[in-house]
C-alpha cells in the first residue's frame, strides 16, 4: 500500500503515534521533503505533536540536514520537543533561513528574545554559540537587552568578550566605521530619544546605545556591504524600518524591511538638522 506524501504529513500534525507509525510500517521515507519545503517533522512541530517527534527521531529522522526544526520547537515553545531534537543529535549552530524567519536567527536568538531561561540554558549546554549574530547583526545578548530580559542578559554577557561591552572600545569600533560625532555622542548619552514632532510616520525614534550598535557584514540582505544598525527603536514601525550607517558611502540609509528595499538617507548633519522630514522621506 502506497502512502502518498500528503497523507502522511497530514498524520504527524494531527494523528496518534500509532497511526504514524502504521505508516512507516508500509515503508513511507520518514526524511521526504514536499514541494514546499516541508518535513514530516515540520508537520509535528506545526502539530505540537511531541509523541510523533519522539517516534521520527526513532525512525532514522535525518538531522544533520535540518536547519529548521530546533528553531522551530523553540519558536513555538515546545521544550520538550527541543529537549528530544537535542538529545537525537540537533546542531544548535546549525540552522538556515526560511519564510518565517528570513533574517536567519539562531534557535539560541530565539529562546532569548521569548525569555525561555531553561530552553536558554538546554541550547548552551548542547554547545549554543552565544555570540552569533543573525542576518541583521544583532547578537543573543543584543536581543535579550532590547527586550528587557535582564538576567538572560547578565548570563550571556558573560559569554562575551570583555571588550563586546568596554565603551572606549565600541566607540573606536564604530569611529573607524566613519559613523560622525554627534550621532557617536547620542548613542553614548542616557538620551538617546529624539521626538519628532513634525514627522507624519512616527512619534519618535530612539538611537542604540554604543553596546547595542551591530555591525552587519555581507549579510544575506546586504552583500557587500558594511552597515552599522544605529535604531533600537522607532515609534510603530519597529519591525518594519532599520536606519543604517553607511560607511562606504559615509552616509546614513534605510531598510524597507516589507519590501526589501534599501536606499540611502544623506548625511547625519542633514539627518539631525530635519529629522522628521527624513523619516517621512522614507514613506514617500
Amino acid at each position: 500500500m502506497k502512502v502518498h506524501v500528503k497523507d502522511f504529513f497530514e498524520a504527524a500534525r494531527n494523528r496518534s503515534p500509532r497511526i504514524v507509525e502504521n505508516r512507516i510500517k508500509l515503508g513511507v521515507d520518514v526524511n521526504q521533503v514536499d514541494r514546499m519545503g516541508h518535513t514530516a517533522m515540520t508537520m509535528a512541530l506545526y502539530g505540537k505533536n511531541t509523541p510523533v517527534v519522539e517516534l521520527l527521531l526513532k525512525n532514522g529522522y535525518d538531522l544533520a540536514q535540518d536547519g529548521k526544526s530546533l528553531r522551530q520547537a523553540v519558536f513555538g515553545g515546545q521544550t520538550a520537543a527541543v529537549k528530544l531534537l537535542l538529545q537525537h543529535g540537533a546542531d544548535p549552530n546549525f540552522y538556515t533561513a526560511d519564510m518565517v524567519f528570513p533574517y536567519n536567527p539562531s534557535p539560541l536568538a530565539e529562546a532569548v528574545e521569548k525569555g525561555q531561561m531553561a530552553v536558554v540554558d538546554l541550547l548552551l549546554a548542547h554547545g549554543a554559540d552565544a555570540t552569533k549574530a543573525d542576518g541583521y547583526g544583532k547578537r543573543p545578548w543584543q536581543r535579550a537587552h532590547k527586550e528587557g530580559h535582564q538576567e538572560l542578559a547578565e548570563k550571556l554577557r558573560l559569554l562575551e568578550p570583555d571588550e563586546w561591552h568596554d565603551e572606549r572600545w565600541l566607540r573606536q569600533r564604530l569611529e573607524q566605521l566613519g559613523v560622525p560625532e554627534e550621532l557617536l555622542q547620542i548613542m553614548a548619552s542616557d538620551d538617546r530619544k529624539l521626538m519628532l514632532p513634525d514627522c507624519k510616520e512616527v512619534g519618535y525614534i530612539m538611537f542604540n546605545s554604543l553596546a547595542d550598535a551591530s555591525i552587519i557584514e555581507n549579510s544575506e540582505y546586504f552583500p557587500g556591504k558594511t552597515l552599522v544598525d544605529l535604531l533600537f527603536d522607532i515609534d510603530g514601525h519597529e519591525e518594519l524600518v532599520m536606519i543604517l550607517w553607511y560607511p562606504k558611502r559615509k552616509c546614513l540609509a534605510y531598510y524597507d524591511v516589507d519590501h526589501d528595499h534599501f536606499n540611502t538617507l544623506g548625511s547625519a548633519e542633514t539627518f539631525l538638522k530635519s529629522p522628521g522630514k527624513v523619516i517621512d522621506s522614507i514613506w514617500q
